[in-house]
C-alpha cells in the first residue's frame, strides 16, 4: 500500500491515537449504500474512506483484469469451467462443506479430491433439485498447496496484511502451527455459507474469478436485531422473518464476475452463489483494525475463563486458558504479541535496508542535521503540492537546505547528495516516498498498541518464556529510536 509519510502521520495523530472508534461510528451513521468503485482510487483515498472507517465497498472488474485465473478457470463465455479446474487441480485434496447438512453451528465438512467433488456437482446437475446434497468446496488453502501457480495478485489496497505476514514467517521454519488465511472457494449454483463474522473479526476481501454471488451484510452490532429468545444468531437468514429493506444497517450486494468485495471487521454476512462460482478470499488485519481483532481475542478469553472459572485455583490456570483460546480461535495472546513484534521488526528492516541502499553513512551529528532537512523537505513538499509549477521552487529549497549539511559527512559529497535529492529513487525517496508512509503507520500503530495493551501485562503468566521473541519494553525502545532517527515524527 502506498501512503505518503505526511498522510500516514496525520492519520495516526488525528484518527488512530484516540478517535478511531469515533471515526467508525461517524462513517457508519452516514452510510446509506455500499460504494461500487468503477475506477481505481489512490491508496490514500481507500485507506481514508474504507479501511480506517471500517466501511465496505466493491471494486470493479478492473481490479482482476490481469489475473490469469480469469481465463484459465473459465470458459470462453466467462462461465466457470469445471473441466479446466479438474485438469488443473483434480488430484488435490480440499475441504468440502455439505450445504444440505448442519453440524452444530456449521455445515458438515469432509475432505475429498477435487475431481470427486466436481464429479458430484456434475451428477447433481442431471437430477431433480433436492435429490442430491449441495456441496461447496471452501476454505481451501490453494496458495499453500500450489505456491508455483500465480493465479492472482493481491490488490495494493490489501497489501498491508499483518496476519498472513506473521504466519508466512512460521512456514519458513519447522513450526507445527504454521497457517495462512488465503483461500479458494468453488461452488455450484445454490451453494452458500451460513451467517457469520470472519475469523478474529478480521477484514476480508473476496474476488469472483467467475460466477456471481449475493451478499447480505449487517454492520457491527446491528446483527443483534436478529437474535432469538435464547440470544442466538440465525444459522441461515432465509429461515428468519425479517425484511431486508427495513432492517437497520443491512445491505444486499450482488457481486458480479471479476469484482472484489471488501468486507470490514466485524460485519456479519451470509453469502449465496447464484451461479457456479469460483472465488479467491483473504482474511487479514493491519494497523487500521488491529484493535478490533485484539478486542475480539480478549472477549473470547473472558468467555473461556468464565467457562472454567471453577478451576481457577489449579496450577498454571492462566496458561490453560490460553491453550483453550488458541484451540478455539487459532491464536493466543503470546501469538498476538509475537505478531506485533514481527511486524515491527520487518518494518525496521525495510527502513534500514533503504538507508543502506542510499549509502548515507552519517555520523550522529550529521544524521541529526539530515533529520531536520527531511522534516523541512516534507513540509515544503506539502506546501508545494497544490501546483506543479512549484516543483522548481521545491527543488530550489532542497538545494538551499543541502548547503546546511556539514562538510564532514562520511563518504558523502554535496554533489552526490544533490544527485540523490534530485533522483526519485534516492534519498528523497526514503525521506517522503509514498511506500514509507505505510511503514511509518505500521510502526506507530505497533508502538501505541504495545504501550497501551502490553507494557504492564505479565505475559510470562501466559506461556513459556521461550515463546517470546522480544519484550514490550525493548520493542518500544527500538521502534522509538528508529522513528526518532528517520521520520522525526512529533507525536
Amino acid at each position: 500500500m502506498d501512503l505518503s509519510v505526511e498522510f500516514a502521520r496525520k492519520l495516526f495523530v488525528d484518527g488512530c491515537r484516540s478517535a478511531v472508534g469515533g471515526l467508525r461510528e461517524e462513517a457508519l451513521n452516514g452510510l446509506e449504500r455500499i460504494d461500487h468503485l468503477t475506477d481505481p482510487v489512490s491508496c490514500e483515498d481507500f485507506f481514508a474512506k474504507y479501511l480506517l472507517p471500517n466501511v465496505p465497498c466493491v471494486l470493479g472488474k478492473w481490479s482482476t483484469a490481469d489475473w490469469s485465473s480469469r481465463t484459465e478457470w473459465s470458459t470462453t463465455d466467462g462461465k466457470l469451467s469445471w473441466e479446466s479446474l479438474e485438469n488443473l487441480f483434480g488430484e488435490a485434496v480440499a475441504p468440502v462443506s455439505n450445504c444440505s447438512k448442519q453440524q452444530s453451528y456449521s455445515q458438515a465438512k469432509t475432505d475429498m479430491k477435487v475431481k470427486n467433488f466436481i464429479a458430484h456437482v456434475r451428477k447433481a446437475e442431471s437430477i431433480d433439485e433436492g435429490e442430491s446434497d449441495i456441496l461447496y468446496l471452501k476454505d481451501w488453502h490453494y496458495t499453500r498447496e500450489f505456491p508455483q501457480c500465480k493465479a492472482y495478485e493481491t490488490p495494493p489496497y490489501f497489501a498491508s496484511d499483518w496476519l498472513n505476514e506473521f504466519w508466512d514467517s512460521h512456514s519458513h521454519g519447522e513450526c507445527s502451527d504454521a497457517d495462512d488465511y488465503r483461500f479458494v472457494y468453488i461452488g455450484p449454483k445454490g451453494s452458500w455459507t451460513p451467517f457469520h463474522a470472519d475469523v478474529f473479526r478480521s477484514y476480508s476481501w473476496s474476488a469472483n474469478v467467475c460466477g456471481r454471488k449475493k451478499w447480505i451484510l449487517f454492520a457491527p452490532g446491528y446483527e443483534q436485531q436478529l437474535v432469538d429468545k435464547f440470544g442466538q444468531l440465525p444459522f441461515d437468514l432465509r429461515l428468519v422473518n425479517f425484511d431486508i429493506s427495513t432492517a437497520e444497517k443491512c445491505f444486499e450486494v450482488i457481486q458480479e464476475s471479476g469484482e472484489i468485495i471488501f468486507v470490514p471487521s466485524g460485519w456479519h454476512h451470509q453469502v449465496f452463489n447464484i451461479e457456479d462460482t469460483a472465488s479467491i478470499n483473504h482474511n487479514w488485519f493491519n494497523g487500521c483494525n488491529v484493535d478490533i481483532c485484539w478486542n475480539y481475542l480478549k472477549q473470547r478469553l473472558k468467555e473461556v475463563e468464565k467457562e472454567i472459572s471453577e478451576h481457577r485455583q489449579m496450577e498454571d490456570w492462566n496458561k490453560h486458558c490460553q491453550l483453550i483460546l488458541k484451540a478455539d480461535s487459532g491464536m493466543d495472546f503470546i501469538d498476538f504479541f509475537n505478531l506485533l513484534s514481527l511486524i515491527a521488526s520487518n518494518r525496521m528492516k525495510q527502513i534500514n535496508k533503504q538507508l543502506s541502499n542510499c549509502k548515507l553513512h552519517l555520523s550522529k551529528e550529521n544524521l541529526m542535521i539530515l533529520q531536520n532537512c527531511s522534516t523541512e523537505l516534507i513540509q515544503s513538499e506539502n506546501e508545494c503540492r497544490s501546483s506543479v509549477c512549484n516543483i522548481d521552487e521545491l527543488d530550489a529549497h532542497v538545494h538551499h537546505l543541502e548547503l546546511d549539511i556539514s562538510d564532514n559527512v562520511t563518504g558523502l559529497e554535496k554533489s552526490s547528495l544533490r544527485e540523490e535529492m534530485d533522483n526519485d529513487v534516492g534519498s528523497r525517496k526514503y525521506l517522503f516516498d509514498t511506500g514509507y508512509g505505510c511503514v511509518l503507520f505500521d510502526l506507530l500503530r505497533v508502538k501505541y498498541f504495545l504501550e497501551n495493551e502490553f507494557l504492564s501485562a505479565d505475559l510470562h503468566k501466559l506461556g513459556d518464556d521461550d515463546r517470546f521473541v522480544d519484550t514490550p519494553d525493548d520493542l518500544i525502545s527500538k521502534i522509538s529510536d528508529i522513528i526518532d532517527t528517520v521520520f522525526t515524527c512529533e507525536m
